[in-house]
Protein backbone atom coordinates (compact mmCIF):
# COMPACT_ATOMS: atom_id res chain seq x y z
CA UNK A 1 0.00 0.00 0.00
CA UNK A 2 2.92 2.48 0.86
CA UNK A 3 4.49 1.80 -2.35
CA UNK A 4 0.89 2.29 -4.58
CA UNK A 5 0.79 5.65 -2.65
CA UNK A 6 3.95 6.72 -3.41
CA UNK A 7 3.47 5.99 -7.19
CA UNK A 8 0.13 7.77 -6.78
CA UNK A 9 1.75 11.00 -5.60
CA UNK A 10 4.30 10.96 -7.94
CA UNK A 11 1.75 10.46 -10.89
CA UNK A 12 0.15 13.47 -9.42
CA UNK A 13 2.74 15.67 -8.82
CA UNK A 14 3.78 14.74 -12.86
CA UNK A 15 0.61 15.80 -14.15
CA UNK A 16 0.46 18.87 -11.99
CA UNK A 17 3.65 19.98 -12.82
CA UNK A 18 2.54 19.46 -16.97
CA UNK A 19 -0.24 21.37 -16.34
CA UNK A 20 1.65 24.31 -14.87
CA UNK A 21 4.06 24.02 -18.08
CA UNK A 22 1.35 24.04 -20.62
CA UNK A 23 -0.43 26.58 -18.64
CA UNK A 24 3.09 29.21 -18.86
CA UNK A 25 3.31 28.01 -22.26
CA UNK A 26 0.09 29.02 -23.30
CA UNK A 27 0.29 32.50 -21.50
CA UNK A 28 4.42 33.31 -22.81
CA UNK A 29 4.98 35.35 -19.84
CA UNK A 30 8.95 35.02 -20.06
CA UNK A 31 11.28 37.85 -19.12
CA UNK A 32 14.72 38.86 -20.59
CA UNK A 33 17.86 39.87 -19.88
CA UNK A 34 18.94 43.57 -20.84
CA UNK A 35 21.50 43.16 -23.48
CA UNK A 36 24.91 44.68 -23.46
CA UNK A 37 27.63 44.33 -25.66
CA UNK A 38 29.89 41.50 -24.01
CA UNK A 39 32.94 41.94 -22.01
CA UNK A 40 34.14 41.01 -18.71
CA UNK A 41 32.06 43.49 -16.47
CA UNK A 42 29.03 41.24 -17.89
CA UNK A 43 30.75 38.82 -15.30
CA UNK A 44 29.82 40.50 -11.85
CA UNK A 45 26.74 40.15 -10.14
CA UNK A 46 23.46 41.50 -11.58
CA UNK A 47 19.59 41.34 -11.19
CA UNK A 48 18.75 37.96 -12.68
CA UNK A 49 16.65 35.37 -11.51
CA UNK A 50 19.62 33.25 -11.21
CA UNK A 51 23.10 32.81 -12.18
CA UNK A 52 26.53 30.76 -11.32
CA UNK A 53 30.40 31.56 -11.76
CA UNK A 54 31.40 27.85 -12.50
CA UNK A 55 35.13 26.63 -12.44
CA UNK A 56 35.84 22.68 -13.45
CA UNK A 57 39.09 21.38 -13.84
CA UNK A 58 42.22 19.04 -13.09
CA UNK A 59 45.22 19.16 -10.88
CA UNK A 60 48.18 17.10 -10.67
CA UNK A 61 46.87 14.82 -13.80
CA UNK A 62 45.20 13.09 -10.61
CA UNK A 63 42.89 15.34 -8.94
CA UNK A 64 39.13 16.71 -10.62
CA UNK A 65 37.79 19.96 -8.94
CA UNK A 66 34.44 21.53 -9.44
CA UNK A 67 33.71 25.15 -7.66
CA UNK A 68 30.30 26.74 -8.27
CA UNK A 69 28.93 29.74 -6.48
CA UNK A 70 24.63 30.16 -7.82
CA UNK A 71 23.39 33.73 -6.98
CA UNK A 72 18.94 33.48 -6.21
CA UNK A 73 17.52 36.36 -6.86
CA UNK A 74 14.35 35.98 -4.77
CA UNK A 75 12.11 39.15 -6.55
CA UNK A 76 12.55 37.01 -9.59
CA UNK A 77 11.50 33.22 -7.91
CA UNK A 78 8.45 31.83 -6.64
CA UNK A 79 7.02 29.28 -4.88
CA UNK A 80 4.10 27.98 -6.89
CA UNK A 81 2.20 31.05 -7.32
CA UNK A 82 3.72 32.42 -3.86
CA UNK A 83 6.70 35.26 -5.38
CA UNK A 84 9.54 34.13 -2.67
CA UNK A 85 10.24 37.52 -1.94
CA UNK A 86 7.30 37.28 0.31
CA UNK A 87 9.07 34.85 2.59
CA UNK A 88 12.69 36.09 1.97
CA UNK A 89 14.09 39.27 0.94
CA UNK A 90 17.59 39.27 0.59
CA UNK A 91 19.29 37.62 -2.38
CA UNK A 92 21.53 34.69 -1.69
CA UNK A 93 24.60 32.59 -2.67
CA UNK A 94 24.88 29.16 -2.71
CA UNK A 95 28.21 27.13 -2.93
CA UNK A 96 29.01 23.64 -4.44
CA UNK A 97 32.77 22.46 -4.07
CA UNK A 98 33.73 18.91 -5.28
CA UNK A 99 36.88 16.85 -5.16
CA UNK A 100 37.73 14.06 -6.87
CA UNK A 101 40.72 11.56 -6.29
CA UNK A 102 41.46 9.88 -10.39
CA UNK A 103 43.87 7.73 -8.26
CA UNK A 104 42.27 7.00 -4.97
CA UNK A 105 38.49 6.58 -6.87
CA UNK A 106 37.06 8.71 -4.57
CA UNK A 107 35.16 11.53 -4.22
CA UNK A 108 34.29 14.59 -1.97
CA UNK A 109 31.36 16.99 -2.24
CA UNK A 110 30.52 20.18 0.02
CA UNK A 111 27.97 22.55 -0.16
CA UNK A 112 26.49 26.01 2.20
CA UNK A 113 24.23 28.73 1.71
CA UNK A 114 23.62 32.40 2.65
CA UNK A 115 20.13 32.34 3.59
CA UNK A 116 20.08 33.75 6.81
CA UNK A 117 23.25 35.91 6.39
CA UNK A 118 23.52 38.95 5.38
CA UNK A 119 24.35 38.94 1.67
CA UNK A 120 28.01 39.93 0.45
CA UNK A 121 28.65 39.62 -3.44
CA UNK A 122 30.18 36.15 -4.30
CA UNK A 123 30.36 34.76 -0.96
CA UNK A 124 28.70 31.54 1.09
CA UNK A 125 29.42 30.65 4.89
CA UNK A 126 32.19 28.07 3.86
CA UNK A 127 33.35 29.84 0.80
CA UNK A 128 34.20 32.56 -1.42
CA UNK A 129 35.55 34.28 -5.39
CA UNK A 130 37.70 37.14 -5.05
CA UNK A 131 38.06 39.24 -8.02
CA UNK A 132 36.49 35.89 -10.03
CA UNK A 133 40.64 34.81 -9.47
CA UNK A 134 40.62 33.45 -5.91
CA UNK A 135 38.71 29.97 -5.34
CA UNK A 136 38.71 29.73 -1.62
CA UNK A 137 36.37 26.97 0.52
CA UNK A 138 37.18 25.51 3.40
CA UNK A 139 34.83 22.65 4.90
CA UNK A 140 35.26 19.52 6.86
CA UNK A 141 37.68 17.23 4.79
CA UNK A 142 37.84 19.94 1.96
CA UNK A 143 39.76 22.89 1.38
CA UNK A 144 40.36 24.76 -1.50
CA UNK A 145 42.90 27.87 -1.98
CA UNK A 146 43.22 28.16 -5.87
CA UNK A 147 44.52 31.23 -8.11
CA UNK A 148 42.65 30.83 -11.73
CA UNK A 149 44.35 32.81 -14.43
CA UNK A 150 42.09 33.23 -17.74
CA UNK A 151 44.60 31.74 -20.40
CA UNK A 152 41.65 32.66 -23.40
CA UNK A 153 39.70 35.69 -24.43
CA UNK A 154 36.25 35.37 -23.17
CA UNK A 155 34.19 33.36 -25.23
CA UNK A 156 30.22 33.70 -26.17
CA UNK A 157 28.23 30.68 -26.82
CA UNK A 158 26.85 32.06 -29.62
CA UNK A 159 26.77 35.42 -31.72
CA UNK A 160 25.82 37.68 -29.21
CA UNK A 161 25.86 35.84 -26.40
CA UNK A 162 22.43 35.92 -25.65
CA UNK A 163 19.85 33.17 -26.27
CA UNK A 164 16.94 31.28 -25.66
CA UNK A 165 17.63 27.85 -23.62
CA UNK A 166 13.91 26.09 -23.07
CA UNK A 167 11.83 29.02 -23.52
CA UNK A 168 14.24 31.31 -20.97
CA UNK A 169 16.43 34.03 -21.92
CA UNK A 170 20.12 33.42 -20.81
CA UNK A 171 23.44 34.76 -21.32
CA UNK A 172 26.50 32.17 -21.78
CA UNK A 173 29.86 33.25 -21.01
CA UNK A 174 32.93 31.22 -20.67
CA UNK A 175 36.93 31.45 -20.14
CA UNK A 176 37.31 27.76 -22.01
CA UNK A 177 41.12 27.41 -20.42
CA UNK A 178 42.42 29.16 -17.45
CA UNK A 179 45.83 28.33 -15.24
CA UNK A 180 45.21 26.61 -11.46
CA UNK A 181 47.72 27.07 -9.45
CA UNK A 182 47.56 26.88 -5.23
CA UNK A 183 46.49 24.01 -2.64
CA UNK A 184 43.61 21.55 -2.01
CA UNK A 185 43.43 19.91 1.39
CA UNK A 186 41.55 16.13 1.51
CA UNK A 187 40.57 14.57 4.78
CA UNK A 188 44.04 16.50 6.32
CA UNK A 189 45.84 15.97 3.90
CA UNK A 190 47.40 19.26 1.86
CA UNK A 191 48.55 19.29 -1.45
CA UNK A 192 50.64 21.95 -4.04
CA UNK A 193 48.73 21.74 -7.06
CA UNK A 194 48.93 22.93 -10.55
CA UNK A 195 46.72 22.44 -13.99
CA UNK A 196 44.15 23.87 -16.17
CA UNK A 197 40.17 24.61 -15.49
CA UNK A 198 37.36 25.80 -17.53
CA UNK A 199 34.96 29.04 -16.53
CA UNK A 200 31.45 29.10 -17.16
CA UNK A 201 28.99 32.17 -16.26
CA UNK A 202 25.44 32.31 -16.98
CA UNK A 203 22.44 34.97 -16.26
CA UNK A 204 18.81 33.48 -16.55
CA UNK A 205 16.10 35.68 -16.74
CA UNK A 206 14.20 33.18 -15.20
CA UNK A 207 14.93 30.56 -12.86
CA UNK A 208 12.42 27.89 -13.72
CA UNK A 209 12.54 25.80 -16.96
CA UNK A 210 9.33 25.07 -17.74
CA UNK A 211 9.71 22.89 -21.04
CA UNK A 212 13.15 21.40 -19.96
CA UNK A 213 13.30 17.60 -18.46
CA UNK A 214 16.93 18.09 -18.08
CA UNK A 215 20.56 18.42 -20.04
CA UNK A 216 23.84 16.40 -20.63
CA UNK A 217 26.51 18.98 -20.71
CA UNK A 218 30.55 18.40 -21.62
CA UNK A 219 33.26 20.37 -21.77
CA UNK A 220 36.86 19.20 -22.65
CA UNK A 221 40.70 19.96 -23.49
CA UNK A 222 42.14 18.56 -26.51
CA UNK A 223 45.59 19.70 -27.23
CA UNK A 224 45.38 23.31 -28.10
CA UNK A 225 41.31 22.91 -28.54
CA UNK A 226 38.49 24.18 -26.08
CA UNK A 227 35.07 22.45 -26.75
CA UNK A 228 31.48 22.69 -25.47
CA UNK A 229 28.66 20.61 -26.21
CA UNK A 230 25.34 19.96 -24.50
CA UNK A 231 22.03 18.41 -25.02
CA UNK A 232 18.59 19.83 -23.36
CA UNK A 233 16.01 16.98 -23.14
CA UNK A 234 13.24 18.96 -23.55
CA UNK A 235 9.67 17.68 -23.15
CA UNK A 236 9.01 17.80 -27.23
CA UNK A 237 12.17 16.49 -28.37
CA UNK A 238 16.01 17.04 -27.65
CA UNK A 239 18.15 20.19 -29.01
CA UNK A 240 21.36 20.31 -29.25
CA UNK A 241 24.60 22.84 -29.48
CA UNK A 242 28.21 23.00 -28.96
CA UNK A 243 31.23 25.47 -29.16
CA UNK A 244 34.56 24.61 -30.73
CA UNK A 245 37.49 26.99 -29.80
CA UNK A 246 41.42 26.78 -31.13
CA UNK A 247 42.54 29.44 -33.43
CA UNK A 248 38.85 30.50 -34.38
CA UNK A 249 35.16 29.73 -33.05
CA UNK A 250 32.98 27.33 -34.49
CA UNK A 251 29.34 27.02 -33.27
CA UNK A 252 28.34 23.57 -33.52
CA UNK A 253 24.90 21.75 -34.60
CA UNK A 254 26.07 18.61 -35.91
CA UNK A 255 26.48 16.51 -32.60
CA UNK A 256 24.87 13.00 -31.73
CA UNK A 257 24.79 11.66 -27.96
CA UNK A 258 24.84 8.09 -27.40
CA UNK A 259 25.18 6.76 -23.60
CA UNK A 260 27.14 3.75 -23.40
CA UNK A 261 26.89 2.91 -20.11
CA UNK A 262 25.39 3.51 -16.70
CA UNK A 263 25.34 4.02 -13.22
CA UNK A 264 23.08 3.85 -10.53
CA UNK A 265 22.97 5.79 -7.07
CA UNK A 266 22.83 3.47 -4.26
CA UNK A 267 22.14 6.89 -2.32
CA UNK A 268 19.36 8.51 -4.56
CA UNK A 269 18.89 5.84 -7.20
CA UNK A 270 19.44 7.98 -10.09
CA UNK A 271 20.69 6.18 -13.24
CA UNK A 272 23.03 8.38 -14.69
CA UNK A 273 24.58 7.93 -17.92
CA UNK A 274 28.45 7.50 -17.01
CA UNK A 275 30.00 6.69 -20.48
CA UNK A 276 29.29 8.10 -23.77
CA UNK A 277 29.90 8.33 -27.87
CA UNK A 278 29.56 12.04 -28.75
CA UNK A 279 30.37 12.63 -32.55
CA UNK A 280 30.58 16.30 -33.47
CA UNK A 281 31.61 17.00 -37.06
CA UNK A 282 31.33 13.64 -38.23
CA UNK A 283 34.31 12.84 -35.05
CA UNK A 284 33.09 10.52 -32.65
CA UNK A 285 34.96 10.95 -29.63
CA UNK A 286 34.53 7.79 -26.39
CA UNK A 287 33.70 9.80 -22.80
CA UNK A 288 34.25 7.99 -19.69
CA UNK A 289 33.87 8.94 -16.04
CA UNK A 290 37.09 8.57 -14.03
CA UNK A 291 35.07 7.56 -11.10
CA UNK A 292 31.85 6.27 -11.27
CA UNK A 293 30.37 7.99 -7.68
CA UNK A 294 30.57 12.01 -8.40
CA UNK A 295 27.10 12.50 -7.56
CA UNK A 296 26.81 15.90 -6.08
CA UNK A 297 24.07 15.08 -3.26
CA UNK A 298 24.19 18.01 -1.54
CA UNK A 299 21.85 19.69 1.24
CA UNK A 300 21.61 22.64 -0.45
CA UNK A 301 20.62 21.86 -3.92
CA UNK A 302 17.21 20.96 -4.76
CA UNK A 303 18.15 17.73 -6.70
CA UNK A 304 20.99 15.40 -6.97
CA UNK A 305 23.04 16.13 -10.09
CA UNK A 306 26.19 14.18 -11.55
CA UNK A 307 29.40 16.47 -12.19
CA UNK A 308 32.36 14.13 -12.42
CA UNK A 309 35.83 14.32 -13.92
CA UNK A 310 36.10 12.74 -18.07
CA UNK A 311 38.22 11.76 -20.03
CA UNK A 312 37.89 12.02 -23.76
CA UNK A 313 39.07 9.02 -26.44
CA UNK A 314 39.46 8.80 -29.72
CA UNK A 315 39.39 4.79 -30.53
CA UNK A 316 41.11 3.26 -27.19
CA UNK A 317 43.78 6.22 -27.17
CA UNK A 318 43.24 8.90 -24.94
CA UNK A 319 43.33 12.34 -26.35
CA UNK A 320 42.28 14.84 -23.42
CA UNK A 321 40.40 15.74 -20.61
CA UNK A 322 36.94 17.44 -18.99
CA UNK A 323 33.88 17.30 -17.08
CA UNK A 324 30.93 16.25 -17.25
CA UNK A 325 26.83 17.40 -16.08
CA UNK A 326 24.04 15.39 -15.82
CA UNK A 327 20.50 16.89 -14.37
CA UNK A 328 17.69 15.74 -14.57
CA UNK A 329 18.17 12.05 -13.86
CA UNK A 330 16.90 12.45 -9.58
CA UNK A 331 13.28 11.09 -9.79
CA UNK A 332 13.02 11.26 -5.87
CA UNK A 333 9.25 12.06 -4.75
CA UNK A 334 11.20 14.91 -2.61
CA UNK A 335 12.57 16.36 -5.92
CA UNK A 336 9.72 15.59 -8.12
CA UNK A 337 7.83 18.17 -5.46
CA UNK A 338 10.14 20.89 -5.36
CA UNK A 339 10.13 21.05 -9.23
CA UNK A 340 6.17 21.05 -9.09
CA UNK A 341 6.25 24.15 -6.90
CA UNK A 342 9.38 26.15 -8.01
CA UNK A 343 8.39 25.38 -12.37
Amino acid sequence: MPFRSHRFIQSMLHNTQQRMVDIYNKDKTYSTLKQYKISPKLLKPSNAAVEWWYWTGHLNNRFGFEFCMFKLNPLKQRLGIVPMSSVHHNEWYSLHAAITDVKQKTFIAKSSASYFHEPKPLQSPNGKITSLKKLECNFNNLKMDLLVEPLTKLLSHSETGYNTIGGIHNLYLSYPRCDVTGTITLNNETFNVTGDAWFDHQKMAESHLPNIKGWDWFCAHIGDTNIMVYQLREHAHNSVAGTIQNKHTEFVKDIIFKPTKYWVSPSTKARYPIEWDITINNILYKVKSNVQNQEMNLLHSPMAYYEGSVSWYKGKKKVGHGYMELVGYDKRLRTKLVETITR
